[in-house]
């Protein structure tokens, strides 16, 4: 990438807000950030999900549920899968992003 065209410009913040709620079985966090780029704005949703619990707690059914409610949530935006084992860290997986980055994501991945 040629640096001096400024593709490398992260662009300015503009806000940035984190929130996250937890059940007995699972830690949402969401991340909202809104930057300018080349006069364009920016606005970028990421949801981490991590779901933890003995072996009583029907893991799948945990994340069906959390992937059907981030959707119900940002219907515009598209929603992943990402599994990992040993459990990550919650900064390790995202769970939706913008659907341009998505194109051809479709309901396939979240069956």
């Amino acid at each position: 990438t040629d640096e001096s065209n400024g593709d490398l410009d992260p662009g300015v913040l503009l806000t940035a807000q984190t929130i996250t709620s937890e059940t007995t079985s699972s830690t949402t966090t969401t991340q909202i950030t809104k930057t300018v780029k080349g006069g364009i704005s920016e606005t970028w949703i990421e949801k981490r999900i991590v779901i933890t619990g003995d072996a009583d707690i029907d893991h799948d059914q945990v994340l069906v549920q959390a992937i059907k409610e981030a959707k119900e949530q940002h219907p515009d935006m598209s929603v992943t899968k990402e599994l990992s084992y040993p459990p990550p860290s919650p900064d390790s997986l995202p769970i939706s992003r913008p659907r341009e980055n998505q194109q051809n994501d479709k309901e396939a991945n979240l069956q």
